[in-house]
């Protein structure tokens, strides 16, 4: 039985064995840049959304990083 792939939702999160923490993209244990390169390499067509879920500083904004 196969099964088709519509969609992929990652966010960078923390296991809970490291806190659970959402923090900015790269700082914590969801290989999102594997994740994308795997999609690119398989040639897979559905689409990624990333989600952006940790507190972004006063002096930023949700593109650059503080």
């Amino acid at each position: 039985m196969g099964f088709n792939i519509l969609s992929m939702h990652v966010k960078d999160r923390q296991t809970p064995e490291n806190g659970k923490a959402n923090l900015t993209f790269g700082q914590v244990d969801t290989p999102i840049v594997d994740l994308l390169r795997l999609m690119r390499d398989q040639k897979y067509s559905f689409p990624a959304t990333i989600e952006l879920e940790y507190d972004i500083p006063e002096d930023s904004d949700a593109v650059k990083s503080g």
